[in-house]
């Protein structure tokens, strides 16, 4: 398996998310490793959107066709990690820290 590099990772969430949300409406990418329920390696990403606006107005079908084209683009870098998406807002992201 290839891991390939944080910064890769984030200019392929990059085009994926802001194609699918625009880009006035993502704000920034977080990713992180982490593992699945049967603990093979995955990948913990955060889409950070703009308000919770952004978040309301998303479709089910668009949050899943960023999780495909994501985990499908990772798979022809060779990287197979699963790509966990949440959606957060600055605010929320903060709220976290708080806690």
């Amino acid at each position: 398996m290839t891991v390939i590099a944080d910064d890769k990772i984030r200019g392929i969430v990059k085009n994926i998310a802001t194609a699918t949300f625009g880009s006035a409406n993502v704000k920034d990418f977080l990713s992180e490793p982490t593992t699945d329920v049967d603990g093979k390696a995955a990948l913990q990403i955060t889409i950070v959107l703009a308000s919770e606006s952004s978040a309301a107005e998303m479709s089910p079908n668009a949050a899943l066709d960023t999780l495909v084209q994501i985990h499908d683009e990772l798979l022809k870098e060779g990287d197979d990690r699963f790509p966990f998406i949440r959606y957060a807002t600055s605010e929320d992201l903060r709220a976290d820290v708080d806690e």
